[in-house]
């Protein structure tokens, strides 16, 4: 064709072989092609906004081809949706960086001169994606306040009586058969209450092992803080204690930035990895749970690893009721006395809640201090799981996401459609449905 360029050939390309394989559609299967005629195009992809501080553009994109199975679903054949799918990859392939593990998203540079909107919108115009997205720069969901004070002590972390984690551990405080990995900014090796927990990390940005030079110290602080709520070490009398004190830490640092941005795709790619690497926890406390590539990646460490991942709803106040993941859950935070936070994300897509203001836990270079967010609200619920999952080590992912979440204290009528989910994590009640016994009860616990 004269006078147009490769990418807009491969388009021309494109759009004549989807043709085609419809008009073997119809030739071949009348009713389903029928059908596949009368469904309503693909949605525009929605408007790209930049929030500094929150989602930043990088340059880059995460899409993923329809899948194969999909177009059978339409009525194609094998061949037809081999095609199909092949199609996708070539128009990609010339920009392409990258696969991620298992899930078909492919990490793509823009050209020079182009936009976000501009190559999406091209892109899901073919009809062949299921989505295109930046790959945004996200960061951590830290929330506004943080004091410290002098004295660290188990009896300042309010958030463990609240969440009856002190009930659970008076029957049961787990195995040390947990591994949580914590996707984040990486974690200080040298604190008293995470180095004796440690197992060997991974740094997804530089695509390096811990054992093979990949850097996991914390670059940022918000790491530590993150793995600490969840697993601090307990019983040794130093600091306080992590809701499942006995697990295992799985650094995963997902950037090179003291500022603590990180690029989705690779948050993404080192919660895969996490996942195939043993840990059966994946903690993600940053923004960007709204992207459409985060329920693949939920999907696979779920199905194929036997895991499931964990995610921070985020600290803008927002209403997340577009979008619910199953194989993703989804944590926003609440008080002292169960009142939702002030900045928490709420809606349909929260799975279940967790205390997140101003709860005590550690912090790079060996300290405590009271701190904010739904990034620490996450890890909380993501230790409760990992409790129940060791007191019952047998159980599925499905089981232990169960176990989870009709194990929580409603905080309304729970329903599909409410703002909560199923309610305030409870860890006594997750390990009691866990194991099918009660834990047994003393005031012990709660001072030791």
């Amino acid at each position: 064709m004269v006078g147009v360029s490769d990418q807009e050939h491969d388009l021309y390309i494109v759009s004549w072989g989807l043709a085609a394989f419809a008009g073997l559609a119809i030739g071949l299967a009348p009713q389903q092609a029928r059908s596949q005629e009368a469904s309503p195009p693909p949605p525009a992809p929605p408007s790209f906004v930049e929030v500094p501080g929150l989602r930043e553009f990088s340059g880059q994109l995460l899409v993923r081809p329809v899948q194969e199975s999909a177009w059978i679903s339409r009525g194609f054949s094998a061949a037809q949706a081999n095609g199909a799918s092949a199609a996708a990859r070539r128009l990609l392939s010339r920009q392409a960086l990258r696969v991620l593990p298992l899930t078909d998203i492919h990490v793509v540079a823009l050209a020079p001169g182009e936009t976000e909107a501009a190559r999406c919108a091209e892109l899901m115009s073919t009809g062949l994606y299921e989505f295109a997205e930046p790959d945004w720069i996200v960061y951590p969901a830290r929330g506004p306040g943080e004091t410290r004070p002098d004295d660290p002590s188990q009896l300042a972390q309010w958030q463990n009586t609240r969440i009856k984690a002190t009930n659970a551990w008076n029957g049961f405080t787990g195995d040390g058969s947990i591994t949580c990995a914590f996707v984040d900014t990486g974690v200080d090796l040298t604190h008293p209450d995470l180095a004796p927990m440690l197992v060997p990390g991974f740094n997804s940005v530089t695509n390096l092992t811990q054992g093979a030079g990949g850097q996991v110290s914390d670059v940022n602080g918000h790491g530590t803080s993150v793995a600490g709520a969840a697993a601090a070490m307990g019983n040794n009398f130093s600091g306080g204690s992590g809701v499942c004190w006995t697990a295992r830490i799985m650094p995963i640092r997902a950037t090179n930035y003291a500022s603590g941005s990180a690029f989705m795709s690779n948050i993404l790619y080192g919660a895969s990895w996490a996942a195939f690497n043993g840990a059966k926890v994946v903690s993600v406390s940053y923004a960007g749970i709204e992207s459409p590539s985060v329920e693949p990646t939920g999907q696979v460490i779920m199905q194929s690893y036997g895991g499931l991942l964990i995610w921070a709803a985020g600290n803008t106040s927002s209403n997340l009721s577009g979008f619910d993941y199953p194989s993703i859950t989804i944590v926003g935070s609440t008080d002292v006395n169960d009142a939702l936070a002030w900045d928490t994300s709420y809606g349909r897509a929260i799975d279940v809640m967790a205390p997140g203001v101003n709860v005590y836990i550690p912090t790079l270079g060996g300290g405590y201090a009271f701190k904010s967010g739904t990034s620490f609200a996450a890890p909380i619920a993501a230790g409760v799981l990992a409790l129940a999952w060791s007191a019952a080590p047998t159980m599925t992912p499905a089981q232990a996401m169960t176990a989870l979440y009709q194990s929580c204290n409603p905080l309304e009528v729970v329903s599909e459609f409410n703002n909560t989910g199923w309610g305030r994590v409870n860890a006594q009640g997750a390990v009691e449905l866990a194991r099918g016994t009660p834990v047994p009860w003393d005031l012990e616990c709660c001072t030791r």
